[in-house]
């Protein structure tokens, strides 16, 4: 459990920061919840696009992890 926190905290001190093009790092491109069509953007694609978004619109907004479960 500690090396997937210090994984997804990695990734939210990341995205806080503004780097969203490291969330290549965290996201595998290859990973869906679902089956996606021809011309939709993998995973990796969308969720940079989701965090970019949400900093633009939300300059200010800090992400946290504020409990854990295993």
């Amino acid at each position: 459990m500690g090396d997937m926190r210090a994984t997804l905290d990695h990734l939210i001190e990341e995205i806080n920061s503004g780097n969203i093009g490291s969330i290549s790092e965290f996201i595998a491109s290859d990973f869906y919840e679902y089956t996606p069509v021809d011309d939709e953007p993998d995973a990796t694609t969308v969720f940079q696009d989701l965090a970019g978004d949400l900093k633009l619109a939300m300059p200010d907004l800090r992400l946290a992890v504020v409990d854990l479960n295993s």
